[in-house]
């Protein structure tokens, strides 16, 4: 909900009446205008309030809607633009705000490999488990259908890709697995 309304073009808070300007999302909208609660329409103010509640929003001493957490915006942020961020990839002070969000229940930690649209994309590719109009490689080679030349060219650099990504980020969890255990080291030697 609350990446809906803050950064989706299709939040009714992505339009001020006052300002006259259109942007793309809440987030554009707050971060380039000075705007009071009163600046909003009646039928905005549940959103803009239960945004402020939550405090995912706060009012100013000077009255103004602002950002009370440039940290917290910034990972909502990105998981509505890219659905996932990686927890060991994100400084120190990002990843208490993450642990935040998840004591909340607003976001969910998984320790996996590939990420959920990581898994779907691999899903696409590979099977009918979740698309059904995917090019389905697994059955096609198991179940040995006639496939031209140029259709076994195509899906092999389509498995060399999977492969290349698996092998990549199988690295990257072995470098942040070394970071942290790096990171852990120093607090033990900081005790």
């Amino acid at each position: 909900k609350v990446t809906f309304l803050l950064f989706s073009d299709q939040s009714r808070l992505a339009y001020n009446e006052k300002t006259k300007k259109t942007y793309e999302n809440c987030f554009e909208l707050i971060s380039n205008e000075k705007l009071e609660i009163g600046d909003f329409a009646n039928y905005r103010l549940q959103e803009l309030n239960w945004l402020i509640e939550h405090g995912y929003l706060s009012v100013d001493d000077k009255g103004f809607i602002t950002f009370p957490d440039i940290q917290l915006t910034a990972i909502l942020r990105d998981l509505w633009y890219s659905e996932v961020i990686s927890y060991w990839r994100c400084p120190a002070p990002k990843r208490l705000v993450i642990d935040r969000l998840q004591a909340k229940g607003v976001v969910e930690l998984e320790s996996s490999l590939f990420s959920r649209p990581e898994q779907a994309y691999i899903n696409y590719l590979l099977n009918k488990a979740q698309f059904n109009n995917g090019p389905d490689l697994r059955n096609k080679y198991l179940h040995i259908q006639p496939l031209s030349d140029d259709e076994h060219r195509t899906n092999y650099l389509i498995f060399l890709r999977l492969f290349i990504v698996a092998i990549i980020k199988i690295n990257d969890d072995f470098c942040i697995y070394e970071d942290v255990e790096k990171y852990v080291r120093m607090k033990k030697a900081g005790n």
